[in-house]
């Protein structure tokens, strides 16, 4: 089995942190669920879920008509941001992958097919501006692994370019290591440390790991095969998959 980057299951619970999503069966509605497993609100899309990022505090969903939903912790709309709006063209306008920043400020998406682009908003009072976009040269046709890091200055999205990089503060983008992250790679992220993310990534059979530290590889090594699942505690990295567990210290720096 591959790796999904953002395992949205149909009938089952989507755990994220301490936050708990059970999606209707067609997958165009969600229901947060309490510690006790009761409702605390639902949500209607009217098209279906392609890709979500989910923060304490905030929530973003990606939508197969190419618009992004961002909810507040009630579940609240506090913006529905339709990137084809912001002048941003493609012939299938759908939302690929999806990151928003723990305060919500910030928004990446991997967005449309013909072209295809990845695009990074900042929230301007209730409004989201774009910030930055690129025109990519290959096109991804399924669901791409992103991540803020923990202070939300920088984000890092899977695009078959490559792993794209932007420093919000900056303004600064980058394809981080495009001979190991391009292609048909399948990527899962977690951050960890103010500017730095691991990485589970799948080419083929093999499995690798590692870590990017401001926008550059700083590990990369091979893992088992059947690695399927990456986790973040502390400065522990945690590789899971057929039975085994693989712990790795990588260190804050």
């Amino acid at each position: 089995a591959g790796l999904d980057p953002n395992p949205l299951i149909k009938d089952e619970a989507y755990i994220v942190g301490d936050r708990t999503f059970v999606f209707r069966p067609d997958q165009q509605g969600v229901t947060e669920m309490s510690a006790s497993g009761e409702p605390r609100w639902t949500r209607e899309f009217g098209t279906l879920i392609t890709t979500a990022s989910i923060g304490p505090l905030v929530s973003a969903w990606g939508l197969l008509d190419g618009s992004v939903q961002i909810l507040d912790g009630g579940g609240r709309l506090i913006e529905d941001l339709k990137i084809e709006t912001k002048g941003i063209d493609s012939e299938y306008p759908c939302i690929y992958g999806v990151a928003i920043s723990e305060t919500g400020d910030y928004l990446a998406a991997l967005y449309g097919r013909n072209p295809q682009y990845f695009a990074v908003f900042g929230k301007n009072n209730q409004a989201y501006d774009l910030l930055y976009f690129k025109r990519l040269d290959k096109q991804a046709v399924n669901r791409q692994a992103a991540a803020f890091s923990f202070d939300g200055k920088s984000v890092v999205l899977q695009t078959a370019d490559g792993l794209a990089l932007f420093d919000v503060e900056k303004k600064r983008s980058a394809m981080v290591h495009p001979a190991y992250f391009s292609g048909d790679a399948e990527l899962q992220i977690s951050p960890f440390g103010p500017q730095r993310f691991a990485f589970l990534l799948a080419r083929g059979q093999e499995r690798f790991a590692g870590s990017i530290n401001r926008g550059s590889l700083e590990a990369f090594f091979p893992v088992e095969g059947g690695s399927r699942e990456l986790s973040i505690s502390g400065d522990i990295m945690t590789i899971r998959g057929d039975g085994l567990s693989q712990s790795y210290r990588l260190g804050l720096r």
